[in-house]
């Protein structure tokens, strides 16, 4: 028996799959301030509920010594650094496909923030920034906690 086969859900598809290559290659260099420093961009998820933001990010071999949450000019930013594996230096690799060095993604947020609320908190390799709304946005920097 055939399958019914829709060509349009297939483009779909590969519209969105390149749709998030493109934001994963390109945005770090089209909004860095920093310099002309590499940075590789970790997968999130974000969404909006109960009163807040929650942006939980893909970080797997990162500690949380190694993250910086920031609240800026109406942005979040994360911040970070994956360090190269301890033996790298005596082995000889064959294949090398996740990304080292320092990583970075910023989140412009609308609308009023309650920054003394932010929290951040690194587990099993996901770090989750939770961001409640409304009071006043200012500066902050928010300390990362492990679990």
């Amino acid at each position: 028996m055939l399958e019914d086969w829709d060509p349009f859900h297939d483009l779909i598809r590969l519209r969105k799959r390149f749709d998030e290559l493109f934001e994963r290659g390109f945005q770090s260099e089209l909004v860095s301030d920093e310099g002309t420093e590499k940075h590789w961009t970790p997968a999130v998820d974000m969404y909006e509920g109960d009163g807040r933001i929650v942006i939980m990010t893909e970080l797997p071999g990162v500690e949380v010594g190694d993250i910086e949450v920031e609240f800026s000019s109406g942005r979040l930013i994360i911040r970070g650094q994956r360090p190269l594996v301890s033996e790298a230096d005596k082995a000889v690799f064959h294949r090398i496909e996740r990304w080292r060095g320092p990583f970075r993604r910023v989140f412009p947020l609308g609308g009023q923030i309650d920054v003394d609320g932010i929290q951040a908190r690194l587990h099993n390799g996901i770090l989750r920034v939770e961001v409640p709304m409304r009071g006043e946005s200012r500066d902050r920097k928010i300390e990362v906690v492990g679990q």
